[in-house]
């Protein structure tokens, strides 16, 4: 199934950026450090995922390709070719500059009910967690569970409630989350059919800043 959802995913956001022109790819080489996640782009199509902490560095090395928009660039990338999207994952890139950009890997979600478009429950289950997204015409919701291998009964770690507003014009596409507990959330979902692509692009989840250099391997 999910060999479709990527192609579709690629279809409807080639669609969506096709109604304005064209823009040129981002000089997006060089590397992107939020926290200690690093991005490093080269000109050769090669990207490199660096984690680093204070007692490990991980590297995982990709190939990818940009897919250039008006107001935002959707990078794919794999460890195999590319021209297969079932083994390919996402970026988005948005509000770029030259010292910063914004950088959001996209996460999938199924539809559990409800629907057309975003309306209803979306879900995303990833080992002992699970995600889930409701949406109505003007509400949102988040919530976050993981299972108790003690009790195996799942716990709410995380919970929201709240509106959204939708963006106009360059900000087309995103959701403006305003919760109840005073959290917010900047979001971007691509869907194709039962399958939602969510891109979290709050400043404080997707701010990269351009650094000289990776940190040492």
């Amino acid at each position: 199934m999910f060999r479709c959802v990527f192609t579709f995913i690629t279809i409807v956001f080639s669609a969506v950026t096709a109604i304005a022109a064209q823009s040129q790819s981002e000089n997006i080489e060089g590397v992107w450090r939020h926290h200690t996640l690093y991005y490093e782009f080269s000109s050769s199509g090669t990207m490199r995922i660096i984690q680093a902490d204070s007692t490990k560095t991980q590297c995982a090395v990709f190939q990818y390709e940009q897919i250039p928009g008006e107001y935002r660039t959707l990078i794919r990338y794999g460890s195999n070719a590319l021209a297969d999207t079932a083994v390919c994952s996402y970026l988005l890139i948005r509000g770029f500059a030259d010292s910063s950009c914004s950088i959001a890997s996209g996460t999938p979600f199924v539809r559990v009910s409800g629907g057309p478009g975003i309306k209803g429950v979306w879900t995303n289950a990833n080992k002992l967690a699970v995600m889930t997204w409701s949406f109505t015409d003007q509400s949102a919701a988040y919530d976050q569970q993981t299972l108790d291998l003690n009790t195996g009964e799942f716990i709410t770690n995380e919970r929201h409630d709240g509106v959204f507003t939708r963006g106009k014009r360059d900000h087309s596409g995103l959701f403006y989350i305003q919760f109840s507990d005073g959290v917010t959330a900047d979001i971007l979902p691509l869907i194709a059919g039962d399958i939602m692509y969510l891109f979290d692009l709050s400043a404080n989840r997707s701010l990269f800043v351009r650094e000289p250099s990776p940190p040492g391997l």
